[in-house]
C-alpha cells in the first residue's frame, strides 16, 4: 500500500469507505466540537474551519455514513484512534 500523506494510513474498500488513523487527542476534540474539523473528501483533520472541513455533528448529519472508532497504543506508546466511516445501507 502506498502512503499519500505523512502520519496518515487510509484505505478504501467495499466495506469501509474511509479509514483514518489519528492521535486520540485530535479525535476527542473533533467529537467534542473543540476546534478540530474533518474533511471527508480528503480524509484529513484540521484546526481550520472551511466548507469542506466539518464538525463531528455536521459530518454525521451530512452523510449516510456510520462512524466507528477504536483506540489503540502505537509502537511509540502514543494513544491513537482508528476512525472508519462506512455506509449503513451497505453501499
Amino acid at each position: 500500500m502506498k502512503s499519500m500523506r505523512v502520519g496518515v494510513f487510509e484505505t478504501n474498500s467495499s466495506s469501509t469507505h474511509s479509514l483514518v488513523l489519528c492521535k486520540e487527542e485530535y479525535y476527542n476534540k473533533w467529537v467534542d466540537g473543540k476546534g478540530i474539523y474533518y474533511n471527508p473528501y480528503t480524509n484529513e483533520f484540521s484546526n481550520k474551519k472551511d466548507n469542506n472541513f466539518l464538525t463531528y455533528d455536521e459530518c454525521d448529519d451530512s452523510f449516510s455514513f456510520d462512524i466507528n472508532a477504536k483506540g489503540f497504543i502505537d509502537i511509540n506508546n502514543c494513544k491513537m484512534v482508528a476512525v472508519s466511516l462506512y455506509s449503513s445501507d451497505g453501499n
